[in-house]
């Protein structure tokens, strides 16, 4: 039997293999029938003649498959309660083994399986806007599914710590710094200085549409001679930098996120594979040469600013002149046609940027797969930007991938539309606190009602961030998130608050399997009594916990779900899944009273076994939430 898949996709995965057909569909050819432990499938849904293919190579000894002739259905029935069993041993074994994995977790062994991850990649001096909080939720999912996993993982945050905006920021401050501000909180304070001195740019173009921004032009004048070099003005620059970096490393902090490297764009720029790639692609022939020199055939425009297409990571993109190429005949693809490289002058725009660092990565830490968690609104880029890295180095190219996501609306917070990561978390917090306060009875028996209320209130951002499809738009509700029932984070975080509940009321340590379990899994006797004879008896015991292990055993299918597509949404909707089970199964296993009734061992051992259910499903349920970035709260 597979370790990775449900009873439904085991018979899935062997139809796939024995017809060698994997574009197989489970809804269009599976039927469960409703009062029998069997599947349906339709010879006609499998596009074959007769059956003997089938029955004649079927490898699934606990899955047995039969022949209707009369309709033409193949028939797959089988014994689910060794199959349930054999489930819940496997977590057992694994939770209590030094040497394996988590169950349903794939242990990869082979040492090149390694994986870089680019995410969050915030703006110094800007806000940290959704598509950095979004390109930081999804980023850490997929960093913790894939380490969960056996992967060499390396984090990287690529920050946008380089342009023009510097130049403005230090006119800013010479004008209006104020230092003991600047130590409270550099983030903040950077950020007033930027929007002052870009309002002062528009007041200028107010009062001449026609005449060139003084602020812009003196801006532009200091990046070139930070660009060159100038000590003093670097120094002020790495200042700003090292300052913005401390304070978010804080709020990563708090979120629970650290990352392995941290780059940026400063780094690329004035790296030497930058310039490196620019004459590379020009000795590949991509760029041309005329007897004039190689940048006759550039074409060369006036790169304007469009808000709806900026880069959803927030990288600045120049008001300047620059050079262009035309990729269409390399990838078949007019979109690609132009390819903003560098400035006229020979500067970097941050295509040029992107390579030299992907080539600087690549030399330093090789991997086996590049994943960059980026906004949908840059797909554009990313394609122009491995068809420029096929052109060069086609193996790498193919090492990369674009990760996107959809924009969110309705994040502001009290603070104003300008989101920063710690308001965010700030306001959710807030919100959980006083819905915390409003029970006065339940607020008395918390521990540490702020602490539990900051990791409520990341719970619910977290979730309603990862609960759809990643390429969607939705609208963030601070409401509908910070909700204590419905498909929330208090919610999951509720639900696990409550089995760690159980276990305290009859004095049992959550974090070990309870009294018992070896004899209760392991004995004929026992497992006869607690098991075979109870899921003959249909009663509401012997559905609960069935129910409870078959949600249980698709858990190693979900994750292979999320590493297929780099999705979290199929993780969410199980962990919602298991904690409504959970609930509704709550009642008619009980622990406490059975545990309570010491004199009678047949009751004592069932309260055990009951015990057993509930411990294994906060083995996945609380395995899945670190997944996905959430601290499990075993009291709330």
């Amino acid at each position: 039997m597979s370790d990775s898949e449900s009873i439904d996709f085991q018979i899935l995965a062997e139809l796939r293999r024995i017809t060698q057909n994997d574009n197989l569909s489970l809804k269009k050819i599976l039927r469960k029938e409703r009062e029998s432990p069997r599947y349906r499938c339709n010879l006609g849904a499998l596009r074959l003649d007769g059956p003997e293919v089938i029955l004649g190579n079927w490898n699934i000894p606990a899955i047995i498959p039969t022949y209707l002739g009369a309709r033409r259905n193949l028939i797959f029935e089988y014994d689910e309660t060794p199959m349930l069993l054999e489930t819940l041993r496997k977590i057992v074994h694994h939770a209590t083994s030094l040497e394996l994995p988590t169950w349903g977790h794939k242990k990869v062994t082979d040492q090149s399986n390694s994986i870089m991850i680019e995410s969050s990649s915030p703006n110094i001096a800007k806000p940290f806007h959704m598509g950095h909080l979004r390109s930081t939720i999804l980023g850490q999912f997929l960093c913790n599914l894939y380490r969960a996993q056996g992967y060499q993982v390396r984090s990287v945050n690529y920050l946008g710590d380089w342009g023009k905006q510097y130049g403005l920021l230090a006119i800013a401050w010479s004008r209006w710094g104020d230092e003991e501000k600047l130590q409270a909180d550099p983030i903040h304070h950077l950020y007033d200085l930027y929007v002052r001195i870009n309002k002062e740019i528009t007041a200028e173009q107010d009062w001449d549409p026609q005449a060139p921004s003084k602020v812009n032009d003196a801006a532009k004048a200091y990046f070139s001679e930070m660009e060159r070099g100038d000590t003093e003005k670097l120094a002020l620059w790495r200042r700003f930098r090292d300052m913005s970096l401390t304070s978010l490393k804080k709020t990563y902090a708090r979120l629970g996120i650290s990352y392995d490297i941290y780059s940026g764009e400063a780094r690329a720029a004035r790296d030497p594979e930058s310039e490196e790639v620019v004459e590379a692609l020009h000795r590949a022939g991509v760029l041309g040469s005329t007897a004039s020199g190689p940048w006759n055939s550039f074409r060369v425009q006036e790169e304007k600013r469009d808000q709806e297409q900026q880069r959803d990571d927030g990288r600045d993109q120049d008001q300047s002149l620059s050079v262009q190429f035309d990729l269409s005949p390399y990838e078949g693809d007019q979109k690609l046609q132009a390819a903003p490289l560098c400035k006229s002058d020979g500067s970097s725009l941050y295509l040029t940027r992107d390579l030299g660092e992907i080539f600087w990565r690549d030399m330093n830490y090789r991997s086996d797969k590049y994943l960059y968690i980026v906004g949908e609104g840059q797909s554009l880029h990313f394609r122009q930007f491995f068809a420029t890295v096929r052109i060069l180095d086609p193996p790498l190219a193919d090492r990369c991938e674009h990760i996107g996501f959809g924009l969110v609306n309705g994040m502001a917070t009290r603070q104003g539309n300008a989101v920063f990561l710690n308001d965010v978390l700030d306001e959710a917090q807030s919100r959980i606190f006083k819905k915390m306060q409003s029970n006065p009875e339940k607020y008395e028996n918390v521990e540490d009602p702020e602490h539990t209320a900051d990791l409520l209130g990341q719970s619910a951002v977290i979730i309603q961030d990862l609960l759809g499809n990643r390429s969607r738009n939705y609208n963030f509700d601070w409401d509908r998130s910070c909700a204590s029932k419905g498909f929330t984070g208090p919610y999951l975080q509720y639900a696990h608050a409550r089995i760690c509940n159980i276990f305290k009321k009859v004095g049992l340590d959550i974090h070990v399997p309870p009294p018992q379990t070896e004899q209760i899994l392991g004995d004929p006797e026992t497992i006869k009594k607690m098991w075979i004879n109870d899921s003959q008896q249909s009663t509401s015991s012997s559905e609960s916990w069935r129910s409870l292990l078959r949600t249980l055993m698709s858990y190693p299918h979900v994750l292979d779900s999320c590493l297929k597509s780099n999705e979290a949404s199929p993780l969410v909707d199980f962990l919602m899944r298991l904690s409504k089970h959970i609930s509704e199964v709550y009642r008619d296993l009980p622990v406490k009273t059975y545990l309570e009734d010491t004199l009678e061992e047949n009751t004592l051992q069932m309260g055990y076994r009951n015990a057993l259910l509930f411990w294994a499903a906060r083995q996945l349920l609380a395995g899945g939430m670190e997944l996905l970035g959430l601290r499990p709260i075993e009291s709330m």
